[in-house]
C-alpha cells in the first residue's frame, strides 16, 4: 500500500509541474537568481587618492624686493616647484643687484613678473614665473642710523609689535607677502614689515 501512495504523490507532482507555464517558471528562477546576486562593481573605481582636488590658490601681494642668486645661480621656473621648466637661469653678478616685482606667494615660492638689474637696467625676465623665497631679501628705510622700523605680528598697522630694527640699510631676508607687507626675519628677529619701511617699494 505504501508503494502505491508514493507513486501516486509522484505523479500529481509531475502533473501539476506540467501545467504551470514555461514563461512563469523562467521569471521565478530568475527572480530567485537577482534576489541573491552581489552589487554591480564599478568600472574603473578612482581611488580616493587620485580624485581631483582643489587648486591652491597663491596668496596676492604687490611688492618689490633684492634677488640674491648667489655664486650658483637661481632658476625661475613655470609654476611653484623644482618638477616645473626652467624659463630663465639668473646669474650671479657682483656689479649688479637684481630688483624683482612679486605679485603672489605659494609656500616656499614667490610667483614673480619682472627682474631688472641696477644699475644696468637690463631686464632679465618678464612675465610670470616662480623662484624660491631663499633667494629674497630687502632692506629698511629710514633716514639715519638712529632711526628705526617695526616688525608686526600680522600684516597691518593695528597689529602688535614682535620687535624694532634700528639703522639704516639693514638687509632683511624676506620669507613670504600679503598685500604691500613682507614677512622677514633678521638677527632672531621676525615680523611683517610695512611697505613704507620697505627700500625697494615701488613693483616694476
Amino acid at each position: 500500500m505504501r508503494y502505491v501512495l508514493s507513486l501516486t504523490g509522484l505523479l500529481v507532482a509531475c502533473a501539476q509541474r506540467a501545467s504551470t507555464p514555461a514563461s512563469a517558471r523562467t521569471d521565478a528562477a530568475a527572480s530567485a537568481s537577482q534576489a541573491i546576486s552581489p552589487p554591480p562593481t564599478p568600472t574603473n573605481p578612482v581611488p580616493p587618492a587620485e580624485q581631483t582636488q582643489p587648486a591652491a590658490a597663491p596668496t596676492p601681494c604687490t611688492v618689490s624686493a633684492i634677488a640674491e642668486p648667489g655664486r650658483k645661480g637661481a632658476q625661475i621656473r613655470k609654476g611653484p616647484g623644482t618638477e616645473h621648466a626652467v624659463l630663465v637661469a639668473l646669474r650671479y653678478d657682483k656689479d649688479q643687484t637684481i630688483e624683482v616685482a612679486v605679485s603672489g606667494v605659494m609656500g616656499k615660492w614667490f610667483r614673480i613678473t619682472r627682474a631688472t638689474g641696477t644699475p644696468n637696467g637690463k631686464t632679465y625676465f618678464k612675465g610670470e614665473g616662480w623662484l624660491p623665497t631663499s633667494f629674497f631679501v630687502t632692506s629698511t628705510k629710514v633716514d639715519d642710523d638712529d632711526d628705526w622700523v617695526a616688525l608686526r605680528k600680522e600684516p597691518g598697522a593695528a597689529a602688535p609689535e614682535t620687535g624694532r630694527i634700528t639703522g639704516y640699510d639693514q638687509v632683511l631676508k624676506v620669507e613670504s607677502c600679503r598685500d604691500g607687507w613682507v614677512l622677514v626675519s633678521h638677527k632672531g628677529q621676525h615680523g611683517w614689515l610695512a611697505r613704507e619701511d620697505q627700500l625697494a617699494t615701488t613693483p616694476m
